[in-house]
């Protein structure tokens, strides 16, 4: 890029460097935002015929590099947004989903009405803690337990729980190890649920830079959910649910670990705003005293 340029001269170049490295050109107004932080994108369209200054053009460049070579913008930017709310999210941590904002949902619109005076959840492998924030925030009165396996990933969920202020204990240990003989009304999770002989299928850029352990699971991705049923009568009431995300082909197999293991049980497959297979929702069922 030219060594002085006007702003709509470097915009235009950030946006054509992406078009023809087939990246999303949208990318471009947010790097934009970023290095005029201050501004609303409107104000910086009003700059346009303004000389770009040697720091912003520089800090415009070095992030459109990292793009380009195919770093996430959460991770170049520290943030993503879950369910409305900004999360801290690096490395260490996978990046929150769309589709998972829909397990939240799910819990808020479906389950909280069983709870009116609040309930003890948990919420298993909880990455950058963008699960157990979102319910926390939204149903002040639950309490949240939330675990993880890697002490990084729970050091950037107690970075975002510090941001939001909430009452969530962080607990570092495998799935449902860290919640031994305590009894939780919901247990949640999206656990690493992808074959590790599909990794080849992933976008280049969860490859290179999201972390294995938050997405690959053995046992054609259905060791984590295995594990998980195997154990989770020991903790959840016995009216409780357990809810987890699922991948679109997983949810026969995963309902019938939950029959399995859970009964007796009901078991509900909900599918996402693409139509497909998502969260599959577990409830105990009490059975009734035949004597």
């Amino acid at each position: 890029m030219p060594n002085e340029q006007t702003l709509g001269e470097l915009w235009a170049a950030m946006r054509y460097e992406m078009e023809q490295e087939g990246l999303d050109q949208s990318a471009a107004r947010f790097i934009l935002e970023e290095v005029y932080g201050t501004c609303s994108f409107s104000t910086i369209l009003t700059k346009m015929s303004e000389t770009v200054q040697p720091a912003e053009k520089e800090r415009a460049e070095q992030w459109m590099r990292r793009y380009v070579g195919g770093e996430p913008l959460q991770y170049i930017f520290n943030e993503a947004h879950f369910y409305g709310y900004p999360l801290y999210v690096d490395e260490a941590v996978l990046i929150p989903r769309p589709e998972t904002e829909e397990l939240v949902h799910y819990v808020l619109e479906h389950v909280r009405p069983h709870y009116p005076n609040g309930a003890r959840m948990a919420d298993i492998g909880t990455g950058s803690g963008a699960i157990a924030i979102a319910l926390q925030k939204e149903w002040p009165e639950a309490s949240v337990v939330a675990t993880d396996i890697s002490e990084e990933a729970l050091a950037v969920a107690r970075r975002n729980d510090e941001t939001y202020k909430t009452s969530i204990d962080f607990r570092r240990g495998d799935l449902l190890e860290p919640l031994a003989h305590e009894t939780y009304d919901i247990i949640v999770s999206n656990p690493p649920y992808i074959a590790v002989d599909e990794k080849g299928e992933m976008t280049q850029s969860t490859i290179d830079y999201e972390p294995d352990l938050a997405l690959y699971s053995e046992e054609d991705g259905y060791l984590h959910y295995r594990q998980l049923f195997e154990h989770v009568a020991r903790v959840v009431a016995p009216d409780g649910w357990v809810i987890v995300e699922i991948g679109h082909r997983q949810a026969e197999r995963v309902r019938a670990l939950a029959e399995q293991h859970v009964a007796p049980c009901s078991v509900e497959v909900v599918q996402d705003m693409s139509g497909k297979d998502r969260i599959v929702v577990v409830r105990r069922t009490v059975e009734e005293d035949q004597s």
